[in-house]
């Protein structure tokens, strides 16, 4: 399973309240979001479409249904035109004015120009913690859920570069 669609998964069960993936397994929002922000750092608008096609399908909405039925509960950020040095501030301004609950960031990596730069990543992580908690947002503290890949190369699980340790 792709990080994507975890992330879609994980948003249509925050947004539906629940969503059965199996008979055994099922994922639960204790507290619903009123609204959710999902940044997206590398997909096309095709992509992101096909996102929203599976949330409204995941939690029942029909395929034909308006994607602004689940507007203000889950909005879009689309930052792959954008140089990571922007990315940030752009996301930080989005927060501020859009007030989401949530934030999903689909793909932390591309927040930076370079992985493996330990003083980068490190800025990124505080960078996290400073959204979460309100500093940035004008006090409006906001849960963050990010994505990372690990690494390809083997079946290690390690998480990619000094970005993958900061967020462990």
């Amino acid at each position: 399973v792709g990080k994507s669609i975890v992330c879609t998964l994980f948003v249509a069960a925050a947004i539906g309240g629940e969503i059965s993936l199996s008979p055994d397994l099922r994922l639960e929002a204790k507290n619903q979001p009123k609204s959710l922000l999902w940044v997206d750092t590398e997909q096309h608008d095709y992509n992101i479409a096909r996102q929203w096609r599976r949330i409204r399908a995941t939690i029942g909405l029909p395929e034909d249904a308006n994607p602004d039925a689940l507007t203000p509960a889950l909005q879009f950020l689309k930052l792959r035109p954008l140089k990571p040095e922007t990315r940030l501030g752009v996301i930080e301004r989005a927060v501020r004015t859009r007030r989401p609950d949530f934030v999903v960031i689909d793909g932390i990596r591309d927040l930076m120009e370079d992985i493996n730069d330990s003083a980068e990543a490190e800025a990124v992580s505080q960078w996290v913690l400073s959204l979460s908690d309100g500093e940035l947002t004008d006090g409006n503290p906001v849960t963050v859920f990010y994505v990372l890949h690990s690494n390809k190369m083997g079946d290690d699980g390690v998480m990619r570069g000094h970005i993958g340790t900061e967020g462990m």
